[in-house]
């Protein structure tokens, strides 16, 4: 087949969107001159559609969106836009198959439904399978690229995102700042601690041991990426951000404790993991930050 319009649907957080941008990049490479919609947050979203990966975005936040998951009739307006579509990959959380239902009743064309849920193998891998069924063969080694800025400017500095969505994935706090201290004199520049909507508590102490030059909060996703990719390197936990760091090219050094390295790392040449000795919050503490700072100097080196 060739399509010509291709729609895809993914929600979730901003890791969970990231990859699952492989897919959108192999499918623009195997049909470049098709026009692609995602269904997607608008932040992720937005990513995604100025790396060229989608043509139109429209949020999943949006109040319309919500007429794909009742299990009522759609809309004539939705059933037009649907229709027009060659090609869909859903990968939206759809246990009861409404979504599905609603695609399969609307769409003209070949409809995919897979499941965000990760069961074997890393999570990239598993976004890809249904590509499978188009007859496109991958090179196994697929992962997220968002070039950005990285080709134009001299990086310098170093990224740190002490946390995540969960604390139970967060390095402690102290050994971050701990690290901080250590790269204050490193040549490849001062450290700069970024800080979501989520780390807030945790500014001021950062603020009071450092510069306030140093820390960077609350800032947009779009903001965020130009940001890292402006930097030397990076280093966080297992979280969106991270994701976000080495989409962009930036040398990461990621920590991973209870959750799964094998399915959730970043993925990509300039990745480098350590994970804890067992699958704990407990283990994860244990890493030494100059166990992390030797890391990221020989990611840097190579």
């Amino acid at each position: 087949m060739t399509p010509h319009h291709i729609l895809a649907l993914r929600s979730g957080a901003v890791g969970d969107v990231i990859v699952t941008f492989p897919v959108l990049q192999v499918i623009r490479a195997r049909w470049p001159k098709a026009s692609i919609d995602l269904i997607a947050p608008p932040a992720t979203g937005r990513l995604a559609r100025d790396a060229g990966l989608a043509n139109l975005l429209h949020s999943i936040d949006d109040a319309d969106c919500a007429e794909l998951y009742a299990p009522t009739p759609l809309s004539e307006t939705w059933c037009d836009y649907l229709a027009r579509f060659d090609l869909v990959l859903n990968f939206l959380h759809d246990p009861a198959h409404i979504v599905a239902g609603h695609l399969k009743t609307a769409c003209r064309g070949l409809i995919i439904n897979h499941s965000p849920l990760v069961q074997t193998g890393h999570a990239i891998d598993h976004f890809l399978k249904p590509l499978a069924a188009l007859g496109i063969v991958l090179r196994g080694n697929e992962f997220p690229r968002l070039p950005l800025l990285r080709k134009t400017i001299k990086p310098s500095g170093i990224a740190i995102h002490p946390g995540s969505g969960s604390p139970a994935k967060n390095w402690p706090l102290s050994n971050f700042i701990a690290l901080g201290r250590m790269l204050g004199d490193h040549r490849y520049g001062k450290p700069v601690f970024i800080c979501g909507e989520a780390e807030s508590a945790i500014t001021a102490p950062l603020r009071k041991e450092f510069s306030s030059t140093a820390v960077l909060h609350g800032q947009n996703l779009d903001t965020m990426a130009t940001f890292l990719a402006g930097c030397a390197g990076y280093i966080g936990n297992d979280s969106g951000i991270s994701h976000l760091a080495a989409a962009v090219g930036t040398p990461a050094v990621v920590l991973f404790g209870p959750s799964s390295a094998s399915v959730w790392a970043p993925r990509g040449p300039h990745v480098r993991v350590i994970s804890a000795t067992t699958p704990t919050t407990a283990a994860l503490s244990a890493i030494e930050p100059r166990d992390v700072l030797q890391s990221l100097a020989l990611l840097l080196r190579a």
